[in-house]
């Protein structure tokens, strides 16, 4: 399972299945260059930078492959909103 991690909180977004199928669509759309976050999120440990991945997440969205995973991109979204909130809260 992918999960954010923003500073100490984490939170748990989408089964591993679920999150390659996002990655296949990044991955044909322009890879690691183009989606680096998306692409750390593999390494469970690396923290992520909330503006820059919710970039590139409307970036891949924008895309034919990204449509294709419209749905699975928006759920990344609202957990990454999640997280960003739980780390506010404290």
């Amino acid at each position: 399972m992918v999960a954010f991690r923003i500073g100490d909180m984490r939170v748990a977004s989408l089964d591993d299945e679920t999150f390659a199928l996002v990655l296949e669509a990044a991955a044909q759309a322009g890879g690691a260059a183009e989606f680096p976050v998306l692409f750390a999120l593999v390494d469970s440990d690396a923290e992520v930078e909330p503006l820059a991945f919710v970039d590139e997440l409307a970036r891949l969205a924008t895309t034919e492959r990204g449509r294709a995973v419209g749905s699975l991109i928006g759920t990344l979204r609202d957990d990454l909103m999640e997280a960003v909130a739980a780390a506010e809260e404290g």
